[in-house]
């Protein structure tokens, strides 16, 4: 195998497939490449172990990555030509008992969209975003499970945020590690300072007048703290938690040591998100869905509903690209108090329903109703849908 010709053809293999990432994954028969199209996994070849070496040497390469460490993790990035445009990417190396496992993520610019307005989210959850944004002070948190477009809709955010103010605004970033070069930030990759915690250099970064500071994820005690605090010292703060939903997120922020009157003081809003796949639009098809359904995904009897049929224009699976839905749930007076008097989870999931902007079952309902998705596609992404009682 010539790797460096084995590399390009996979590469453009993935971009004609609209994948967002190619995995190198060795085991006992081969090393297996797959391509995530649309957010799910599917097998493209396998080739032989001893090709391996080669093809993963080949990516180390083109990301000035060093080529004879071989028992080490290793992150870099690398730019994939799409023409005579191009790509940004970011690759992961990681020692298996058969070899080294490679996975590139490929940033493309049509998932990767800079502009608020083509993620899809509904106009509501925009405007509480800009709301927030306008105020430049308080934390501003997203959440949702890994993959659902949570630092794309950042970066559109801190892109909106460069434009509208003409660069009059100091961003910087605290990453681990930097998924893209927005080429207008102060971008810091955690994983290359030697000996830094998150909070060291979070601190750090607030001795540097910033005025946005995006933190790729509150994950710890200590990060959790530094950012409610620079959230209520005139910062706007950005980042991302993982919870089960919006109302979730104070709880994990105490659980994580954060006193509640800080909690209720610095968080403005909370955005939940998700990715759905969107059907294909040259061969969807109308499908009939039961009453108990519809009325599970709150759609009347009387909209028409979509389902996917599959054909050349999208590989026969049937979906072609991913749409964003979020949840928008903005703090309001109410909400810190519950926050303050340390209400359980259900209490506040039971108020909350009626606080938020639009909840993701309203915001996949509408797309439903457009014929973006399918109730099959909903269910998958939010199987909790399909759980609860009518």
């Amino acid at each position: 195998m010539e790797a460096d010709k084995y590399v390009d053809q996979i590469f453009a293999e993935a971009l004609s497939r609209r994948a967002s990432d190619i995995h190198f994954e060795p085991h006992a028969d081969g090393c297996h490449a797959l391509f995530r199209v649309d957010g799910l996994l599917q097998e493209h070849e396998v080739f032989a172990l001893e090709d391996l070496h080669r093809v993963v040497s080949r990516l180390k390469v083109l990301a000035g990555l060093p080529v004879y460490e071989r028992d080490v993790a290793l992150d870099g990035h690398l730019e994939i030509q799409d023409g005579d445009l191009p790509i940004q990417a970011r690759i992961s190396i990681l020692p298996t008992i058969h070899g080294e496992k490679a996975v590139v993520r490929i940033f493309r610019r049509d998932e990767c969209a800079m502009d608020l307005e083509g993620l899809g989210l509904e106009p509501e959850v925009l405007s509480d975003l800009r709301r927030h944004v306008e105020q430049r002070q308080g934390v501003l948190l997203f959440t949702g499970p890994s993959g659902s477009g949570k630092t794309t809709t950042i970066y559109a955010l801190v892109e909106e945020i460069h434009r509208t103010t003409q660069g009059e605004t100091n961003i910087v970033t605290l990453e681990d590690p930097v998924e893209r070069d927005l080429g207008f930030a102060a971008q810091t990759p955690l994983s290359r300072c030697r000996n830094l915690t998150m909070g060291a250099a979070f601190r750090h970064i607030l001795r540097q007048d910033p005025e946005v500071i995006v933190v790729g994820e509150i994950r710890d005690p200590e990060t959790a703290q530094i950012a409610v605090r620079a959230g209520l010292t005139g910062h706007l703060v950005i980042s991302t938690i993982h919870s089960r939903d919006t109302t979730e997120v104070f709880l994990r922020l105490m659980e994580m040591g954060v006193e509640s009157y800080l909690v209720a003081s610095a968080i403005v809003n909370v955005i939940a998100q998700r990715l759905l796949r969107c059907l294909c639009g040259e061969c969807k098809a109308e499908v009939q869905v039961p009453a108990p359904t519809r009325k599970q995904l709150r759609v009347e009897a009387e909209s028409p509903l979509y389902g996917p049929t599959g054909c050349a224009s999208c590989s026969g699976i049937g979906y072609k690209g991913r749409i964003a839905v979020g949840e928008s749930l903005p703090v309001s007076d109410e909400i810190r108090q519950l926050i303050l008097s340390r209400a359980d989870l259900l209490s506040l999931r039971r108020f909350a329903a009626n606080q938020v902007t639009l909840s993701l079952r309203e915001s996949a309902s509408r797309h439903l109703i457009r014929g973006v998705t399918s109730p099959e596609e909903v269910f998958r992404v939010m199987p909790i849908l399909e759980s609860e009682e009518l």
